[in-house]
C-alpha cells in the first residue's frame, strides 16, 4: 500500500516517443546490443513462418511482431494440442514460445514495441496524411478539369447538333455522303419554290422602276429609251418568266432544244448507293462512311478550281434552222430576187450561227448557276438599298409634315421638335420631288414599304444560308463533297474524343476518390494500432519502474 501510495503521489515520469530505446538504454533496462538481439529474433521469426505459413496472417494483423507473435502463440496453443513422449508441446508451439520467451528476456518486447509506435508516430501517420492531402488537391483539379471538359462537350454536340440540322442530316447517320447528295438533289425543287416566293417582290420591283422612270425621265436615251429605265433584270425575268433556264438568261429567248445539262449528282448519287447496297451484301454491315465515287464520264471535264469546261464548242453539232421558202420569191445567182431586192448573205450567217441548243452549262436552271445566283443576289440588294432609302427619305417627309409647334409624335414614330419660323415654311428637295411624283409612289403607305423591305430582306437570307452555299457547292465541285463530308465527320469525332477525355478524368477522379478513401481507412488503423502500442507499453513501463509512465511529443499529433 506504501509503495502504491508513493507511485501516486510521484509525477509521471515523461518519455519522447521518438526516444523511447534511448531512455530505456540510459536507465538500464534494455542493453546496448539489443538491435543484434532483435534481428536474431526476426531470423527465428522467418524460420517459424516457412514452417507455418498461417501464422503469417496474425503478424501482419497486429502493429507489432511481439504481440503479433503472442497471438501465434496463443492460437497455436488452443489449436496444436499435440505432445511428445515426454509430455512436452509440439515443435511448431514450442519454437513459437521460444520466440515470446526471446522478446521477454531483457525487456527486448519493450525495444520493438518503442520501434513500432516510432514507425508509426513518425513514419507512417506523416506518410497517409501527406497522401490524403495530395490526394485531396489532385481531387480538386480533376474536378475542375471536368467542369471545364464537360463544358467544352457541350459547346462540342451543340456546334454538332447545329451543324447536323442545317444539312437535315442526323447526327448517328452512317451515310453521310449520301445523305448530302440526297439534299443537293433537293435542292432545285428548293429552288423552284424560291422562284415563286418571288412573285411577292414585284410590289416593290414596280415601286422602283416607276421612282427610276419618274427621276431619270429626262436622261433618257433617244436610241434606248428603256436601257435607263431598266432596273433589277434578272429579278423582274423571275417574277414574269418562272425559274428559267441559263441558256434562256443569256441569250433572251428560249431554246429550241434541251439536252442533258452537266448535273452530275444523280449519276453520283447512284453509285454511292450502288455501292452501298453492294458492301451489305459482301459484308452484312454498311461502312461508316462510303468511299469516294468513281471517276466520272469521259466526255466531261471537272475542274476543282474554276467552272466546268465542256471544250470547244463544235458548230458543226449544231443542227441548222430549216427556212421556209413556199412563199419566197426564187433567189438568183447574184443575191437578188425577183422582185429585183438585195438580200445580204451575212442575215443567213447569223441566222444559222444562233445557238438554239441549250445544254451543259446553258441547260441548268439558272438560280442553280453560280451567275445566276449572284445576278439575283445584285438585284435584291440593290431593291433592298433603294427600299431602305426611299424608308429614310419618308420618315424624314413625315417628319417634316408632322413638325409643328412644340413636341409632336410624327406619323414615323419619331418625336419632332419645333422649329424656328424660318425653317417651318420651307420645303425639303425631297418634299418637293415627291409632290410632283405620280399617283403610284405618293400612294405607297408606311406600313406597305414596310412589308416590302421585309419581303426582300428574307429572300436574301433564303438565298445565302450557309447550308444552302455549301449544297450549291456540292452540285458544281464533286471535291467540295469529300471535303464537306470530312468536315461533318471531324465534328462527331472531336465530340467522341471529348467524351473520351470526360470519360477519363472521370476514372481518375474516382480513382482518386477510392485511394483517398483507403488512404483514410489504413490512416485510422494506424492511429489506432499506435494508442494500443502506447497504453500498452505505458503499462508494461509502469509497471517495471513500479512508476506512472506517460509517453509524450509525436504521438500526441497522431
Amino acid at each position: 500500500m506504501k509503495d502504491v501510495g508513493q507511485q501516486q503521489c510521484l509525477s509521471p515520469l515523461m518519455v519522447q516517443s521518438s526516444k523511447i530505446n534511448g531512455w530505456l538504454v540510459s536507465r538500464k533496462l534494455l542493453q546496448t546490443d539489443y538491435p543484434k538481439k532483435l534481428r536474431e529474433i526476426d531470423l527465428k521469426i522467418n524460420d517459424a513462418t516457412n514452417k507455418s505459413p498461417e501464422a503469417s496472417v496474425h503478424l501482419s494483423e497486429n502493429p507489432s511482431l511481439y504481440l503479433g507473435c503472442k497471438k501465434v502463440l496463443e492460437i497455436l496453443s488452443q489449436t496444436d494440442t499435440k505432445t511428445d513422449f515426454f509430455g512436452r508441446s509440439s515443435t511448431v508451439v514450442r519454437a513459437w514460445a521460444d520466440i515470446v520467451n526471446l522478446f521477454q528476456k531483457n525487456n527486448l518486447y519493450l525495444a520493438e514495441i518503442g520501434d513500432s509506435i516510432h514507425e508509426l508516430s513518425a513514419v507512417q501517420v506523416p506518410r497517409c496524411k501527406m497522401f490524403i492531402a495530395d490526394r485531396q488537391k489532385n481531387l480538386l483539379d480533376l474536378r475542375q478539369k471536368l467542369r471545364e471538359q464537360n463544358l467544352n462537350l457541350s459547346r462540342k454536340e451543340e456546334l454538332l447538333e447545329k451543324v447536323y440540322k442545317e444539312f437535315r442530316v442526323d447526327v448517328n447517320e452512317r451515310n453521310i455522303r449520301v445523305r448530302l447528295l440526297e439534299e443537293a438533289e433537293n435542292v432545285l425543287q428548293f429552288l423552284t419554290e424560291f422562284v415563286d416566293s418571288l412573285k411577292s417582290l414585284d410590289p416593290a420591283l414596280q415601286l422602283y422602276s416607276s421612282f427610276r422612270k419618274f427621276v431619270l425621265g429626262g436622261f433618257q436615251n433617244d436610241n434606248e429609251p428603256e436601257k435607263v429605265f431598266e432596273c433589277c433584270p434578272t429579278l423582274q425575268l423571275l417574277i414574269d418568266s418562272g425559274h428559267i433556264l441559263v441558256f434562256t438568261w443569256k441569250h433572251g429567248y428560249a431554246p429550241e432544244c434541251v439536252k442533258d445539262n452537266d448535273d452530275f449528282i444523280p449519276l453520283l448519287l447512284k453509285q454511292e448507293r450502288e455501292k452501298l447496297k453492294q458492301s451489305s451484301i459482301e459484308m452484312d454491315k454498311i461502312d461508316f462512311v462510303a468511299e469516294d465515287a468513281s471517276s466520272e464520264p469521259n466526255e466531261i471535264v471537272w475542274d476543282e478550281t474554276e467552272g466546268i469546261d465542256f471544250g470547244p464548242i463544235d458548230y458543226d453539232v449544231i443542227e441548222s434552222i430549216e427556212i421556209e421558202t413556199e412563199n419566197t420569191p426564187p433567189m438568183t445567182p447574184s443575191g437578188l430576187t425577183d422582185s429585183g431586192n438585195t438580200v445580204s448573205s451575212s442575215i443567213f450567217s447569223e441566222i444559222q450561227a444562233k445557238p438554239t441548243i441549250a445544254s451543259g452549262g446553258s441547260a441548268r436552271y439558272l438560280l442553280d448557276s453560280t451567275d445566276g445566283r449572284k445576278a439575283l443576289l445584285n438585284d435584291l440588294f440593290e431593291l433592298g438599298a433603294f427600299l431602305q432609302r426611299f424608308e429614310e427619305d419618308m420618315h424624314e417627309r413625315l417628319d417634316h409634315e408632322g413638325g409643328g409647334g412644340g413636341n409632336q409624335r410624327s406619323v414615323s414614330g419619331r418625336n419632332t421638335t419645333g422649329g424656328s419660323s424660318a425653317n417651318s415654311g420651307c420645303d425639303t428637295l425631297q418634299n418637293m420631288i415627291m409632290q410632283s411624283a405620280p399617283q403610284d409612289i405618293q400612294s405607297c403607305t408606311w406600313d406597305e414599304l414596310h412589308r416590302m423591305i421585309q419581303l426582300v430582306k428574307e429572300a436574301q437570307d433564303k438565298l445565302t444560308t450557309s447550308s444552302l452555299s455549301q449544297l450549291m457547292m456540292i452540285r458544281t465541285r464533286t471535291g467540295y463533297l469529300d471535303r464537306l463530308t470530312d468536315r461533318l465527320l471531324d465534328y462527331r469525332r472531336q465530340v467522341m474524343l471529348a467524351k473520351s477525355r470526360v470519360s477519363q478524368t472521370q476514372h481518375l477522379i474516382d480513382k482518386t476518390i477510392q485511394e483517398q478513401e483507403e488512404k483514410t481507412i489504413q490512416l485510422g488503423q494506424h492511429r489506432e494500432s499506435c494508442k494500443k502500442l502506447v497504453t500498452f507499453f505505458e503499462e508494461e513501463l509502469s509497471r517495471i519502474c513500479n512508476r506512472q509512465v506517460q509517453i509524450i511529443g509525436q504521438f500526441c499529433d497522431v
